[in-house]
Parts: structure tokens; C-alpha cells; sequence
């Protein structure tokens, strides 16, 4: 979605690097504003190619605010954040051992069983070296941190009115 100002277009988008190598962008993204005192506010977009993650994995997540005008382009980091397979290990499945959600302090990942991989039971541990279960990533929900959610806003809440 993009937001228009004096003489100025800015728009979302988010870019996911797995591993320091494949790089995979997104533009279908959302914020969401969280009840509570202090201004606190997520991005959220599942416009992300289905990803196979493995234990030994890192993701790096990045949303950006960005705007382009003639040859020039402005981009503004709004939040980030880092996923290391290994955290699959500490969660247990839910849904019948479909479905993995993991929070940390500045984001939410969810992943499904990769479809075929899908028993009867669901295993103990939803990934380990020793348990190779492979989940695919399909949404991802980052806080902006709100330094950075009180600077861009304005911006923030018309780039994703829909």
C-alpha cells in the first residue's frame, strides 16, 4: 500500500534473507496497533514464498518504509528482526503437531509441517538434529521498536489502510 504526501509516495516492504544468502522480497504488509499505555505497533505479512527451514538455519527479517521519487530512493529500516532454526527445538507443535508458533522478544514466527512430513503422532521435539522434521515458514509478525514506530506513524498507518 502506499501513502501520498506533498510530493512524496511511500510504500512497505519487507525482505527476508535466509542463511546470509537467498534473498526473498515481500510487499504485502500490514501493521497492526497493540492496546496498552505506550505506543507499540507490528508489522505482519504471510507474502513470503513457503520456506523450508532447518535446525541449523537463520532467517533475517527486514521491513522497510520506502520512497521513491525520480532517480532517488529513500529507505527507512522500521524493524528487523533474527530467527535461528535452533529455537525450533525449545517449542512443541500445536494442532495436532502441524503447526509451530514461536515468539521472541521482537517477533512472531509461524511455521506448518511440511505436508508430507506429517505423522500420525506428533513428535516430542518439533525439530532437533536428531528429529529432522522440516517446517515451512508462512507468516512472520515483527514490533516496530517505538522509537522508530512514534518517528514513522503517520506513514506507517496510511501506507497499510486497505
Amino acid at each position: 500500500m502506499a501513502e501520498e504526501g506533498s510530493n512524496t509516495l511511500f510504500f512497505l516492504n519487507g525482505v527476508l534473507i535466509q542463511n546470509g544468502a537467498t534473498e526473498h522480497a515481500f510487499f504485502d504488509i500490514k501493521a497492526r496497533k497493540h492496546t496498552g499505555q505506550s505506543l507499540q505497533v507490528s508489522l505482519y505479512t504471510a507474502d513470503i514464498p513457503p520456506i523450508p527451514v532447518k535446525y541449523t538455519d537463520e532467517l533475517h527479517t527486514a521491513f522497510f518504509l520506502e520512497s521513491n521519487v525520480g532517480f532517488s530512493t529513500v529507505r527507512y529500516r522500521v524493524a528487523e528482526a533474527t530467527f535461528k532454526g535452533s529455537m525450533m527445538a525449545k517449542e512443541k507443535p500445536c494442532k495436532g503437531g502441524k503447526f509451530l508458533s514461536i515468539m521472541s522478544d521482537s517477533a512472531e514466527w509461524h511455521f506448518m509441517k511440511q505436508p508430507n512430513q506429517v505423522p500420525d503422532e506428533p513428535s516430542p521435539n518439533s525439530y532437533s538434529p536428531d528429529n529432522p522434521t522440516i517446517w515451512i515458514l508462512y507468516f512472520i509478525s515483527i514490533r516496530v521498536p517505538s522509537h522508530e514506530a512514534k518517528k514513522f506513524i503517520s506513514k506507517l498507518t496510511k501506507c497499510t489502510k486497505g
